[in-house]
């Protein structure tokens, strides 16, 4: 079996230079993208979990129950 050739240049990392204020805004984006994405498909009550990996050891997760209904 082969191994694989990654890339392990630091430039990856540092491409998205972004101060607080932008950092915030594309949080803003990509939360109103899934909001998008999902507002018909869920219905007040639904219970969703949420997870996240990063590199090394960091992960996250959460646990929603959805309270926004589409219809009123």
């Amino acid at each position: 079996m082969e191994a694989l050739n990654i890339n392990t240049n630091a430039e990856i990392v540092t491409n998205y230079n972004l101060d607080e204020e932008q950092e915030k805004k594309e949080i803003v984006r990509h939360y109103r993208a899934l909001l998008r994405a999902l507002r018909e498909k869920l219905k007040k009550g639904d219970n969703l979990i949420l997870a996240a990996f990063g590199g090394g050891f960091t992960w996250a997760s959460a646990y929603v129950k959805w309270a926004y209904d589409p219809k009123k």
